[in-house]
């Protein structure tokens, strides 16, 4: 399965090109994941995710 903290790693890397790809700033990437923790519990239903995603990019 591999080393755990490579997968967050993995995670936090989809995630900041996924808000590159929706045309969110730099500056606000960095900002935003800041303190983001990939955890086993923050698991989300992908509707609640875009959703998510697409309040994200309209407060940028």
């Amino acid at each position: 399965m591999g080393n755990p903290e490579n997968w967050k790693e993995v995670i936090r890397d989809q995630i900041k090109t996924l808000m590159v790809d929706i045309s969110i700033g730099s500056t606000f990437i960095k900002s935003s994941l800041r303190f983001f923790k990939v955890e086993n519990d923050h698991h989300r239903e992908t509707a609640a995710f875009e959703k998510e995603f697409l309040e994200l990019k309209a407060k940028a």
